[in-house]
C-alpha cells in the first residue's frame, strides 16, 4: 500500500485547523467575553483593557475610578464567576492616575506598613497611615480587608493608589548552604 502525502498533510492541516479553532472559540466565547462583560458592568471599573485566562491564573488590566472599593471589585468578579475561579488566582493589573508625590509618600510609610505587615497586626495600618496623612500632598487614606489581602487607597486631588497587601506573607525556604 503506498501513502500519498498531499491528502495526509491536508488531513492533518484541516484537523489542526478544526480543535485550535475550537478551542480558541470556546476560550473567547465562554471564558474570555462572558468575564470581560461582567467585569465592565462592575461599579468603580472605569475600563477593562485586557483579560487573560490562563491555566491557573486569570489577569485582568483594569482602569478605576479614584473613589473604587478594591474588596468590592475583586469580591465581585471572583463571586460573579465561580466555575471560572474554581482553581485559578485573580491576579489584578491597575492602571492608576498615581503622582509622584503619592508615590514618595507612600515609599516613606511603607516602612511602618510592613511592620504592621509582618506581625500581623493589620488593625495598626489605618492607624499608621492616617498618622501620616498630614505630611504633603494630604491624600485621603481608606484601608479595607477581607480573607486574602488587605487593601489600602490613597487619593491626593485627581490622583489615585491602590495598594493589594498580602495577608500571607511569602515564606522563604532553606538556604542551599546551610
Amino acid at each position: 500500500m503506498k501513502l500519498r502525502l498531499l491528502p495526509i498533510v491536508i488531513s492533518v492541516v484541516l484537523a489542526s485547523g478544526v480543535l485550535f479553532g475550537g478551542w480558541f472559540a470556546y476560550h473567547s466565547v465562554a471564558l474570555k467575553n462572558p468575564l470581560h462583560d461582567h467585569i465592565a458592568g462592575i461599579e468603580g471599573i472605569q475600563a477593562v483593557e485586557a483579560v487573560a485566562v490562563e491555566r491557573d491564573a486569570v489577569r485582568v488590566t483594569l482602569s478605576l475610578s479614584n473613589d473604587a472599593s478594591l474588596r468590592a471589585i475583586r469580591e465581585q468578579i471572583v463571586e460573579g464567576n465561580p466555575s471560572i475561579f474554581q482553581n485559578r488566582e485573580l491576579i489584578l493589573n491597575l492602571d492608576m492616575t498615581s503622582s509622584e508625590d503619592l508615590e514618595q509618600w507612600w515609599s516613606q510609610a511603607l516602612f511602618d506598613v510592613a511592620e504592621a505587615m509582618a506581625t500581623r497586626q493589620y488593625g495598626s495600618i489605618p492607624t499608621v497611615l492616617e498618622g501620616r496623612a498630614h505630611v504633603w500632598p494630604n491624600p485621603t487614606v481608606h484601608t479595607e480587608m477581607d480573607e486574602q489581602y488587605v487593601y489600602v487607597r490613597l487619593q491626593a486631588g485627581e490622583h489615585a493608589k491602590y495598594i493589594m497587601l498580602p495577608r500571607e506573607p511569602v515564606m522563604l525556604g532553606v538556604w542551599p548552604n546551610e
